[in-house]
């Protein structure tokens, strides 16, 4: 394999084509969503076969194998690695910086955001110039056995999940001492769908890892800092906590004023480190306690293994005693964005069991499917090629039926015909087209009726 940014003067062998056996192939071809693709783990103790680390100071990567070596596999291809891999250095610029191997199995690092259909995330660090540290997540490297396609969905629908803990205490409303508005919180476990990570424990004042948005709306730049032992959940500014100010597009430090409101953000990232559990500095101020309960979240999409855990909000009032002149007025678990709790167990009637996805090769370009065998079909298109979505064969009245496309190819032109079958029903009649670029996902989804004879559905589209 090309030593392309890697540091180690050892190469990785491969490919290995067709998929072994002895591999969990079948010894030939495969079918796309089927082929492995990630990082293996100890088939006995499920323990990842390699460790990760970053190093601010030089901007890099190291993969280090926990064994004698260790394995990637790249759409069915296996790439193994002998010794340790560093990728060159990252740019010395404020942002978010992603590990991957790419299709050639090569080890990269880029200010440009991986194609989860395509590569294989590795790490992820968000780098601050001024600070010359990182936010680092080490552990984005998911197991090769699982489906690409559904990984693809739940990373852009679910992201990560509490699992388990995370409780926040040592708290009082609306008191007018120092000590009430310093909160605990329990250790827990926060999961990147098949990667779970322990959240250690925040003791009562502190400390507390404080994020912020910091210069303009063009550079998207975050910054953060300690907020050391036996201090408040805030920053104390002349009189008043700050709050985090979009001013004109530039974003600073604005002091509140009495009698109005702001919030504080408890928030869960799977980062390398001692800390996981990190407060969101609010970005507003507020006319009343009702207006910052109503308040969203900050954008943190440039993190997105992230868990918004609790909405604090705070009032500021001259007449309070506290050193910051504020008390704690309410708490909200966000529930309606983490899983809180276990869900519940529900017995689903047999004519309502699905039978998973089937993965169609595509060997025609005309797609037939029989709905008897399943409720979920993709396909992986060519590049170049025009398909036709036929009508599929024993429908169920009530179903739910998925279609899932994937551009497969080096461009990603594959398309669809606009004479679908006579049984889908889009809205208003408009045939929709799935999103085109290498590694593009774009589902149909849709219920059919029998009394109609139509399946009733809409297409999501640009899933990457």
């Amino acid at each position: 394999m090309t030593k392309l940014f890697l540091k180690s003067s050892s190469s990785a062998t491969g490919p290995d084509a067709p998929l072994p056996a002895a591999d969990g192939g079948s010894g030939g071809t495969v079918v796309p969503s089927q082929i492995l693709h990630g990082v293996p783990r100890n088939p006995l103790t499920d323990a990842l076969l390699l460790t990760v680390s970053y190093n601010a100071i030089a901007k890099q990567f190291t993969l280090t194998p926990t064994e004698s070596t260790f394995d990637i596999w790249v759409l069915g291809t296996k790439y193994t690695f002998t010794d340790a891999q560093t990728t060159t250095a990252h740019a010395a610029t404020t942002g978010p910086y992603f590990c991957y191997v790419d299709s050639t199995g090569a080890i990269q690092v880029s200010g440009t955001a991986w194609d989860i259909g395509i590569h294989v995330p590795i790490a992820f660090a968000y780098y601050n110039a001024s600070l010359g540290a990182a936010i680092v997540i080490n552990e984005c490297h998911h197991a090769d056995g699982r489906d690409r396609f559904m990984h693809a969905y739940l990373h852009h629908t679910y992201g990560a999940q509490l699992s388990s803990g995370c409780t926040l205490g040592d708290y009082l409303l609306d008191t007018n001492t120092d000590a009430s508005m310093r909160f605990s919180v329990s250790p827990g476990v926060i999961r990147d769908e098949d990667l779970p990570c322990s959240t250690a424990a925040v003791v009562a004042a502190g400390p507390y890892l404080l994020l912020e948005r910091s210069d303009t709306d063009a550079s998207n730049t975050w910054t953060w800092s300690i907020l050391s032992s036996a201090t408040d959940p805030f920053v104390k500014g002349t009189t008043y906590p700050y709050y985090n100010q979009n001013n004109v597009g530039t974003w600073q430090r604005t002091e509140m004023a009495s009698s109005n409101f702001f919030n504080m953000w408890v928030v869960g990232i799977p980062i390398d480190g001692s800390v996981q559990i990190a407060l969101v500095m609010g970005q507003g101020t507020h006319a009343s306690q009702s207006a910052a309960e109503s308040a969203t979240p900050p954008d943190m999409s440039l993190i997105s293994e992230r868990v918004y855990l609790y909405r604090l909000t705070f009032r500021c009032h001259a007449s309070y005693g506290t050193t910051a002149k504020t008390r704690l007025m309410s708490v909200a678990a966000l529930s309606a964005l983490t899983r809180q709790t276990a869900p519940t167990l529900q017995t689903i009637p047999a004519t309502q069991v699905t039978t998973g996805w089937q993965d169609m090769v595509l060997v025609t370009t005309t797609l037939n499917n029989d709905a008897s065998t399943a409720v979920n079909f993709a396909y992986a298109m060519s590049d170049g090629v025009t398909y036709t979505l036929a009508n599929p064969t024993n429908l169920s009245d009530g179903k739910t039926y998925r279609f899932l496309f994937y551009q497969g190819g080096a461009s990603g032109t594959g398309a669809l015909s606009s004479s679908y079958g006579s049984v889908f029903a889009f809205p208003n009649g408009a045939r929709p087209t799935p999103a085109v670029g290498a590694g593009k996902i774009s589902i149909i989804e849709g219920v059919y009726r029998a009394v109609t004879g139509k399946i009733n559905c809409t297409m999501a589209v640009d899933f990457s």
